[in-house]
Formats: C-alpha cells, sequence, structure tokens
C-alpha cells in the first residue's frame, strides 16, 4: 500500500488517495482531475528529496502548486509508504516564492523504523527535532503524521552553514550534518532515520497527456521518454527483437477488437548506420498503410497502449497515468481499451487515468465481475465547488458494481438519458 496526501495543494484543501490500486478520475471539467496525475508524477519522481516542481511536460506552470481558492497558502504534501523493510512516510509543506522561482520547503518530516526527524527554517536559522516515534493501534495514519510534522515544541538548532539553498531546506545535506555533529546517545537513532531517507519508497510513474504527437513518416531510434508519446516506435521494435508473443499479443488484441488496426510493423530503413530511422505502418483491412495514412484515433492510442506492454515487463506496481486515452476514440475502440487496461492491470501495472468515458471505465468493470481476479480499483469522483475542489472515492466492487456511489455521480447521464427518451 502507497498513499499520497495532500493540504491546500491546487483546488484540493484535503485529498488522499491510495496508489497501490487502478483509479479512475471523473469529473467536470476544473474539478482537479489532472490536478491528481501531477500531484502522483511530483511525489513518485522526487519522493519528496528534491526541490519541488512540477513537470513542464504536463502542467502550465512548473511552480503552480498554490491555490487562490485558499489564499496561496502554505501547500503540505505527504506519503505513507509500506514497500520498505519497514513503513516510511514523508512530508513537506512548501511556501510560495517570488518571481517564478521554485517553492521554498519550510518543513521536512521523514518517519521511519519507528523514529522520526523534522526539520523546520525559521529565518535563516535549521532547526531540528529527532525522537522514537510510538505509533498507535492504526499504525502510520496522514492525522498523527500531520501532528508529528507541524509540532512547534522540543526542537534544537541545527549548528550549519549552508550558503547554496539558503531559502528552502535540503533535508540530505542537514542529514549528514547532523549525523557529523551527533553524540553516541544519537548517532544510532540518526542512522536509522537515514537510512528511510535514502530508500527508495514509490514506484516509477510514467505520464502520458492527452495531446500525443502527430503521425511522422519516419521516427528516431531514441529511447527517451517523451510525454508526447514518440518513444513508441522504438518501444515496439525492441519488443519485436526479443520475440515473446505473451507481450505482442495484447497489443494486437486491442487492435482488433477495437478495429484500429489488425497488425503494425516497425522497420527499420537501413542498417549501415548506428540509430537507422523506422518506418510505421498499420495493416487495416488486409492492406498496409503508413501511419500517418490512417485516423487520427490510431496514432493517438497505439503510444500509451505499446507503452503499456512494454512496461508490463517492468518491475509490478510501476504506474501509468493517462489523460483521457479515449480521445478520438469511437465507443467500440473506448470499450476495447476499457479491457486491454484490465489485461494489463492483470500483468502488474497499476493505471490512474482521467476519462470521460463511461464505456472505457463500464468494460474494465465488466471484466472485474467476469474474471477470478479482482483487482483492488476505484473511481475518484471530483467535484468542483465555489469553495475548492473535492474528491469521494467509489470503490469497484469484486462483481463490478460501485460500492455506495454518491447520488450525484450519475445524475447528468440519467437525466439527460430521460430527455432524450422519445
Amino acid at each position: 500500500m502507497s498513499k499520497i496526501f495532500a493540504r491546500n495543494f491546487r483546488g484540493f484543501q484535503d485529498i488522499s488517495f491510495d496508489i497501490g490500486k487502478t483509479l479512475f478520475l471523473v469529473g467536470d471539467n476544473s474539478s482537479g482531475k489532472s490536478s491528481i496525475l501531477h500531484l502522483t508524477e511530483y511525489v513518485c519522481r522526487t519522493e519528496l528529496l528534491e526541490t519541488p516542481g512540477l513537470n513542464e511536460d504536463y502542467a502550465y506552470d512548473r511552480y503552480d502548486f498554490f491555490s487562490p481558492y485558499f489564499d496561496n497558502a502554505d501547500v503540505t504534501i505527504g506519503f505513507i509508504s509500506e514497500n520498505t523493510k519497514k513503513p516510511l512516510s514523508r512530508l513537506v509543506t512548501l511556501t510560495q516564492s517570488k518571481h517564478n522561482m521554485p517553492p521554498q520547503v519550510l518543513r521536512f518530516t521523514a518517519v521511519y523504523d519507528s523514529s522520526r526527524l523534522t526539520f523546520v527554517r525559521k529565518r535563516n536559522s535549521i532547526f531540528y527535532k529527532i525522537e522514537r516515534f510510538a505509533p498507535d493501534k492504526s499504525g502510520f495514519d496522514e492525522p498523527s503524521l500531520l501532528r508529528l510534522h507541524n509540532e512547534n515544541k522540543g526542537f534544537h538548532r541545527l549548528n550549519v552553514e549552508d550558503n547554496r539553498d539558503s531559502q528552502s531546506i535540503n533535508s540530505l545535506f542537514y542529514l549528514g550534518e547532523l549525523l557529523a555533529t551527533a553524540g553516541k546517545s544519537k548517532r544510532h537513532l540518526v542512522l536509522s532515520v537515514g537510512r528511510g531517507l535514502t530508500s527508495t519508497a514509490l514506484p516509477s510513474a510514467w505520464q502520458t497527456g492527452p495531446l500525443r504527437g502527430l503521425p511522422d513518416r519516419f521516427y528516431d531510434m531514441s529511447r527517451k521518454f517523451l510525454a508526447n508519446g514518440r518513444h513508441f516506435a522504438t518501444m515496439w521494435h525492441d519488443l519485436k527483437i526479443v520475440e515473446q508473443p505473451e507481450l505482442l499479443e495484447p497489443v494486437l488484441k486491442f487492435g482488433r477488437e477495437s478495429q484500429l488496426f489488425e497488425n503494425l510493423s516497425i522497420d527499420q530503413l537501413t542498417k549501415k548506420v548506428k540509430k537507422p530511422p523506422l518506418l510505421v505502418t498499420v495493416k487495416k483491412g488486409g492492406r498496409d498503410f503508413l501511419l500517418s495514412q490512417v485516423g487520427i484515433g490510431v496514432s493517438q492510442a497505439i503510444p500509451f497502449v505499446i507503452e503499456s506492454a512494454f512496461r508490463s515487463t517492468g518491475p509490478d506496481g510501476d504506474i501509468m497515468l493517462l489523460q483521457q486515452p479515449e480521445l478520438h476514440l469511437h465507443p467500440i475502440a473506448q470499450a476495447a481499451l476499457g479491457e486491454f487496461l484490465y489485461s494489463m492491470s492483470t500483468k502488474g501495472i497499476r493505471y490512474i487515468i482521467e476519462t470521460h468515458s463511461d464505456f472505457l471505465i463500464d468494460r474494465y468493470r465488466v471484466n472485474i465481475k467476469e474474471n477470478t481476479t479482482h483487482l483492488p480499483s476505484s473511481i475518484l469522483f471530483c467535484e468542483n465547488t465555489k469553495n475548492g475542489n473535492s474528491v469521494t472515492e467509489i470503490p469497484i466492487r469484486s462483481d463490478g458494481s460501485l460500492d455506495n456511489a454518491p447520488e450525484n455521480y450519475k445524475d447528468f447521464f440519467i437525466k439527460e438519458i430521460v430527455r432524450t427518451m422519445f
């Protein structure tokens, strides 16, 4: 189980969700669905140890953590992970900087192996608190971790000169300084927290934006991950080389069931150069077409479908973050996509999917109902109000039904069906 939570992040005054399951993000425009993807990508990429910054490939503003809903109040972000030998948690509190500079880290807390360490910046000084942490019966929970993080008593000043980052906490640097000055009684405690501070706690998260690259006649043989998905050609080429049909078949099955394509071929134009251009051809109706000669729905779906097959060869639990994967797809293809995503989930991939497609979600739910393998999945129903965004989790039961869906979840659809009945 890995959970991400935040306070005052963008439109959410309070948000928490489990990234150990497949999540469908559903709701009106400007209700916070994309914010959840940006938050997940940021936390998994940095594990709250690096300079705060959202990924510029997906966010309009790299430092857009704050919200006018809450008068741009300080933002607290944290995670709880059970992927390490012992449960681990980290939290940061950020305050807005001027002139579009990175947010300043005012507080940092790490909890690991029944030990906690908090750094606090006050003006130009750093204070710390390190102690044994005795979790209550609920273990690591957000309220208790937030209380620890926000404590103001029992701190000691850290004698350190750090001119490299005078406005923001550099947790790893300060940990080293604390270790260098700690006496024997504290040294073991510092080392204990340090093991957690240097542990990789969260899965990798790969995000694909809603606007993927338009099809080209040729593709570079590049293995660099790109937000627009242009690296798909190299991925498919590499999957063909390993000659494992079980990796290729889910993609081809999706192509057939979605009626988008029957086969995909990616060939090197020459073998005389080190990184030759790749030519992508699509078989449809028994004929071969260039990718640029078929509908845009094909070229928009292929990148994340191939990416899924490629990621299924990696560690279990890796997360794919998808924004509107149904974009440009006919309802038949949207339903086929729901089936494809379920099949990939059985191979260990976790998805967080921003979607407006009932066809996609309903087909995924049908697969849960028809298969004995129950994959933990939920719908996060996002709503926008004059006071900000809110989110309601709707678990998907083992029979595919929804658990305690709020009345307004389907209000619009039901009203529209009734109105259009002739």
